[in-house]
């Protein structure tokens, strides 16, 4: 599933979320199916993964070699500018350390090769915080998976449609087939925790169903949680990270979550989806 048939999912939800009313503004409540999702335990690593690219884009090698160069050539600096004045009261004065009358462009020269340097490494660590914010290179392996995941998902969205539409008509051991799709967010989530693919990317080419999937179960979710208290807890940062992202422009948590008509729509159109790529 590639990020183009993601935008297309989320273009068409959308649009049956106007047809229903326009652009509603109510709340979504924090209450549902018995589940008080204010209480979950994971929280955005929106900014702790940011920090960790900035701090990780900067070459040490090439940091190591600048603050080399920087003691020497401040010193140097310093020693010319202070034979400067005794070789302007006494031409025949002699230094073993360059002069500013001998060389009187070489501290500008010094300086401006520090900044040269300085410049180079700040240039060099943007380019890796944003090769690093945007490299794709686990996200398509992630794709081929989501991808031959079809029947896992058409099985996970019909369960938990059928549990929507009639609460209570499912126990826990026929909704346990919906692990299987849980499971592979939960492994992203896990991935993302580990700085291995960034939260920008995995927003991009899987937002649309982190939102759905995770708006559907998430009272499963807690009740899984009883016997297994971190259960699918990357799964859950993973919905919170990607609330930041997307509400970071405005917006609000609360509509992120969908409301019960907003996941049944989700879940019909996740299932005439899996149905046509079949």
């Amino acid at each position: 599933m590639h990020a183009s048939n993601g935008r297309r999912c989320r273009e068409k939800f959308m649009d049956g979320r106007k047809s229903r009313g326009g652009d509603r503004m109510k709340a979504v409540s924090y209450r549902f199916n018995e589940y008080d999702i204010g209480g979950g335990m994971a929280q955005s690593i929106l900014k702790k993964t940011r920090r960790y690219r900035h701090v990780s884009a900067v070459s040490v090698t090439y940091l190591l070699m600048f603050l080399g160069l920087l003691a020497p050539v401040i010193s140097l600096i310093l020693g010319i500018v202070r034979t400067a004045p005794i070789e302007a009261q006494s031409p025949l004065a002699t230094s073993p350390m360059p002069s500013a009358m001998s060389f009187p462009g070489l501290v500008p020269l010094l300086i401006l090769a520090l900044l040269i340097a300085l410049a180079f490494i700040i240039l060099q660590a943007r380019l890796e915080y944003r090769r690093k914010t945007y490299d794709p290179t686990w996200i398509f392996k992630s794709d081929e998976r989501f991808k031959g995941m079809r029947q896992e998902r058409l099985n996970a969205s019909q369960l938990l449609l059928n549990d929507i539409s009639t609460p209570a008509s499912l126990d826990d051991a026929e909704l346990a087939k919906i692990d299987d799709v849980l499971d592979f967010f939960e492994d992203l989530g896990f991935y993302q925790h580990g700085y291995q693919i960034s939260p920008e990317v995995i927003h991009h080419h899987f937002y649309h169903w982190i939102r759905g999937y995770w708006s559907a179960a998430r009272t499963y979710v807690e009740r899984s949680r009883r016997d297994e208290r971190k259960a699918w807890e990357h799964l859950e940062e993973l919905f919170e990270t990607g609330c930041d992202i997307e509400t970071r422009d405005g917006g609000t948590r609360e509509r992120e979550l969908l409301d019960r008509e907003e996941i049944k729509d989700f879940l019909s159109n996740e299932i005439d989806e899996c149905k046509n790529d079949e």
